[in-house]
């Protein structure tokens, strides 16, 4: 019993320590997995990774970054779920916002939308379509 207990010890530390090595490359992976456009193939990877750290905000980010891509009916709503998700999660892209704001304001949600682009830009002080978002902010009011 002592060796089998071990063993789980020492599987949950590799996991971990997996984990930590892949997380910095994890956001370029999952975005080249979204460009491929096998929705199919990369929800199978989401629900792995989910499985493994269902708390990583990024993984909910990435999910509402497949609904809004994928775009099949309920997927706007989909999306919206994911991204509050992954934001009361914490540890998000900063676009997790500007994503937010784009479904929003799709979705007709016009109030929920500029208060999404107003925190990304909050969070994104160097953001290279500041302007543009900007000008969006201004349109919903």
């Amino acid at each position: 019993a002592a060796s089998i207990q071990a063993d789980d010890v020492n599987r949950g530390r590799r996991q971990r320590q997996f984990q930590e090595t892949v997380r910095p490359f994890r956001a370029v992976w999952l975005r080249g997995e979204l460009n491929k456009n096998d929705f199919a193939a990369t929800q199978i990877v989401l629900d792995g990774l989910r499985r493994q750290d269902d708390k990583a905000g990024e993984i909910h980010y990435f999910q509402g970054e497949l609904y809004r891509l994928r775009g099949e009916p309920g997927d706007g709503e989909q999306s919206i779920i994911s991204y509050r998700h992954a934001i009361q999660l914490g540890d998000v892209p900063p676009e997790t916002h500007r994503a937010l704001g784009l479904v929003c304001w799709r979705s007709g949600l016009h109030a929920q939308a500029r208060d999404a682009f107003e925190a990304y830009l909050a969070g994104c002080e160097d953001a290279p379509d500041r302007a543009i978002i900007e000008s969006y902010i201004h349109q919903l009011q």
